[in-house]
């Protein structure tokens, strides 16, 4: 169910170029770059719009209707599960 498409539609949700996503001729530098920026840093991930209690509430919403893909997107966004 979770697979590369789904986690890129989350960690490249809001995507600017301000890195630039490597090609399979990039050297080692710009994948890692980019790695860093996507994974570690969370940088692409679409910024939740709204209070930090209307997150918590979002989140227990898509945890009690079974909604996978959400609960991922608002953890990545930065919810303590």
């Amino acid at each position: 169910f979770f697979g590369n498409a789904k986690g890129n539609e989350i960690f490249e949700a809001g995507y600017d170029e301000s890195v630039p996503k490597p090609n399979k001729d990039s050297d080692r530098s710009v994948r890692e770059d980019f790695i860093r920026a996507k994974y570690d840093e969370k940088r692409f991930v679409r910024k939740f719009q709204g209070t930090s209690d209307q997150h918590h509430k979002e989140m227990l919403d898509a945890c009690n209707n079974g909604d996978l893909f959400k609960v991922m997107e608002y953890i990545m966004q930065g919810v303590d599960p």
